[in-house]
C-alpha cells in the first residue's frame, strides 16, 4: 500500500518548481508514494501520474482570505 504525502504552500502555485518538479516528481517516481500538492492556482493545469493537484481559491496577496 502506497503512503500519501502532502506538499502544501499558500504562497507558491501548484506547479512550483520545488514542490512539483523536484519533490513531487521524485517521490511519485519512486513508486512508494501518492503525492498531493496544494497551492495557489496556476495558469497551467499540471498533470502527472500519482500526483493530485489541489489549487486553493484565488486571493489577494495582502488579504484576510490568505489566512
Amino acid at each position: 500500500m502506497k503512503k500519501t504525502i502532502v506538499i502544501a504552500s499558500i504562497l507558491k502555485p501548484v506547479d512550483d518548481t520545488r514542490m512539483f518538479e523536484k519533490f513531487g516528481i521524485s517521490l511519485s517516481d519512486s513508486g512508494k508514494y501518492n503525492v498531493v500538492i496544494i497551492g495557489y492556482p496556476s495558469i497551467n493545469k499540471p498533470a502527472y501520474p500519482n500526483i493530485e493537484f489541489i489549487p486553493l481559491k484565488p486571493f489577494n496577496r495582502l488579504s484576510i482570505g490568505r489566512a
